[in-house]
This record gives structure tokens, C-alpha cells and sequence, in this order.
């Protein structure tokens, strides 16, 4: 497993170079991670059992947690029929068959993975809010908290990161956070799914670039054919 900050995508680079042999399936699951949740680890998981290599792109960007009437007037748009955000996919479309990144690439072959994503940082974020910070009832937080962490051995470990952090109490969830929970996360993963190749970059800027490069790095880095599978939310 690699765990760290990147300014480049130099270090990923050299991560291609350490060679493997024959095809590879590849997964690549950026994303802001704000909090990583029950999903996010899932689809991590669901990498593992499908890859060969797993790279999980993480923005080092912290994110404020919108306020309570925020989320109602989201809500009450939604339910006035306004139109629905953009899919996260779309951000990739150009990466996918039919796409010109996609046509681009001489040695790889990008598809969408399938992400049973039943768990919404936004969900998340707004029991955080809820129960953290206007009640600051932290019996109440932690028991409906507890439901959007895997059960895993860390489970108590990824609680109390959130339960005992000062900046989620003034409405921030900071990648630093983000980064600890994704280290009780990769941990299980990696002890688990021995054979599986996990690379966890934390990306200075969007994610979305950091995989555009990652992809077109990978498809320059031997000649092997890739099958690179995008995991991202729909």
C-alpha cells in the first residue's frame, strides 16, 4: 500500500515502472472523500475483488459542511422537479469508449465498474451536522454515524476521528481527517486482498485531471494491454 501526498504525478509514474506482467485489470477511484463512508469503502472493496491494481486518488482540498437550510432548500428544489446535478461519470465521458481521450489511447481500454453506491457523503455530512454540531448530542452521533461506517475492525477508530475532531465542530472535514479513515480502511483492505496492488495518492487539486493523467501515464507504461475500470459515483 502507498500513502501519501503527491505534487506531480512523478511518483505515481514510478510506481508503473516496477512492472507486471501479461494483461492487468486496473482500477482507478478518485474523488473528494469528505468524509470516505460505508460506500466508499465498499466500492473500494469491490476493486479488490475485481483488480489487479487499485489506485485511489484523494483531493487534498478540506470541505466545509453546508449548513441545515442549505440542505432544505436543496431538498425543496429537488422536490420542485429542478434538474438533476450532472452524473459524476460525465466528468469522464471523454475517457470512456467513443470518448477522445479514449480514442487517444493505444494500449488500454476504459469502462465504467459497477458502484453500488447505497451511502451519500452528503448524507453523511448532514448527520454530522445534525447531531455534532447544532445538538452536539455525541450519544445521538455515534449511534447514527455508526451506520454509514463499514464494520470493520477500525470501525471504533474511524468514530472517533470524526466524534473528537474540533474542525468538524466549526464545520470542516479536512482531508487530514479523510486521510485517517482511509488509513483504518486500506488497512483492513490490504491485510485482506494480500495479492491486490493498492496505491492511495492524496492529489493536490481535482481528481478528475489527476485521472485523466493517471490513465493516459498508465497507457504509456508498457506494452501489456490495460483493462482500466473507472469506479465513481453515477
Amino acid at each position: 500500500m502507498r500513502v501519501g501526498n503527491i505534487a506531480t504525478f512523478d511518483s505515481v509514474y514510478s510506481l508503473l515502472q516496477e512492472g507486471y506482467g501479461g494483461a492487468r485489470t486496473i482500477g482507478i477511484f478518485p474523488g473528494g472523500f469528505k468524509p470516505p463512508h460505508k460506500g466508499h469503502f465498499l466500492t473500494a472493496e469491490s476493486a479488490c475483488k475485481t483488480c489487479d491494481v487499485v489506485y485511489i486518488l484523494m483531493s487534498d482540498k478540506s470541505r466545509k459542511i453546508c449548513s441545515m437550510q442549505s440542505l432544505d432548500k436543496s431538498s425543496s428544489k429537488s422536490r420542485a422537479g429542478s434538474s438533476p446535478s450532472i452524473p459524476e461519470w460525465r466528468k469522464f465521458e471523454s475517457l470512456l469508449p467513443g470518448g477522445k481521450a479514449h480514442e487517444a489511447l493505444s494500449n488500454s481500454r476504459v469502462e465504467l465498474a459497477e458502484v453500488d453506491r447505497t451511502t451519500s457523503a452528503s448524507e453523511m455530512r448532514a448527520e454530522i451536522l445534525n447531531n455534532a454540531l447544532d445538538t452536539c448530542d455525541m450519544i445521538t452521533f455515534n449511534k447514527n454515524l455508526g451506520e454509514y461506517v463499514p464494520d470493520i475492525p477500525g470501525k471504533d477508530k474511524v468514530l472517533e476521528i470524526i466524534r473528537a475532531s474540533t474542525n468538524v465542530r466549526e464545520g470542516v472535514i479536512t482531508w487530514e481527517e479523510s486521510d485517517a479513515i482511509w488509513g483504518e480502511y486500506l488497512g483492513y483492505l490490504q491485510e485482506k486482498y494480500k495479492n491486490v496492488k493498492i496505491n492511495y495518492q492524496i492529489i493536490p487539486g481535482s481528481p478528475v485531471g489527476a485521472t485523466y493523467a493517471l490513465v493516459e501515464d498508465l497507457d504509456r507504461s508498457g506494452d501489456s494491454p490495460n483493462n482500466i475500470l473507472l469506479y465513481t459515483g453515477t
